[in-house]
């Protein structure tokens, strides 16, 4: 059964959070209804700013003064609907910490055990495929199997985040997070970069850094 939701009473922190729970496979209409009512009240705030009455107040005309003015006034205006996107996608991103980095462990663990490219492969992104299908796979394992077996994890430093982007630049949450490890011949931090699609976390890249890999 639809439900229906009347968001015109919610306040921008209010949306914000639905926003960053709602489950977007799910109710994509829902989801987007929010969208809209964000970028609403995003509006209405930074329409009622205070800097924007210190620009009215202090504005020098010039050429009649209004020109000049309502020029100010559409600058501050962006800037501040800029600033709330932002901070709407920075609160998009920390939302996902926990499962991110539940994801990155589980591609640590997997690809460490045997030391087997095809479990890096078989959860990588659409952008990341072609690498993890590439030759240079097969040496980068040629080299990581050097460290020998999987001795134990240290805590994981990192996050996810929120990214809006144009041109070469991929809008998305991403996550990067980096593992302290100890295995049988040596010690290393383990960096795994993950990208959401599909409303699941893929792998995005896949790092090693270690001196046991230095030139004997």
């Amino acid at each position: 059964m639809n439900e229906t939701y009347d968001y015109s009473s919610y306040s921008l922190e209010q949306l914000l959070d639905a926003q960053n729970h709602i489950n977007r496979e799910l109710y994509p209409e829902r989801a987007a209804e929010i969208d809209r009512w964000v970028l609403r009240r995003s509006a209405e705030r930074a329409t009622a700013h205070p800097s924007l009455r210190s620009v009215e107040a202090t504005a020098v005309p010039n050429q009649g003064g209004r020109p000049f003015l309502a020029c100010g006034i559409a600058v501050m205006f962006a800037v501040l609907i800029l600033g709330s996107i932002v901070a709407v996608l920075i609160m998009r991103g920390r939302g996902h910490d926990a499962s991110s980095k539940e994801a990155a462990l589980a591609v640590v663990k997997a690809v460490t055990r045997d030391w087997n490219p095809e479990e890096l492969r078989k959860n990588a992104s659409e952008e990341f495929k072609p690498v993890a299908s590439g030759p240079s796979i097969e040496r980068a394992f040629k080299l990581f199997r050097q460290l020998g077996n999987l001795i134990s994890l240290g805590e994981a430093t990192g996050s996810s985040r929120a990214t809006a982007g144009f041109g070469s630049v991929r809008s998305g949450i991403t996550a990067e997070w980096a593992f302290p490890a100890k295995f049988a011949h040596g010690d290393a931090t383990v960096r795994v970069m993950l990208i959401r699609e599909g409303g699941q976390w893929k792998t995005q890249g896949f790092y090693i850094n270690s001196e046991a890999f230095l030139p004997k």
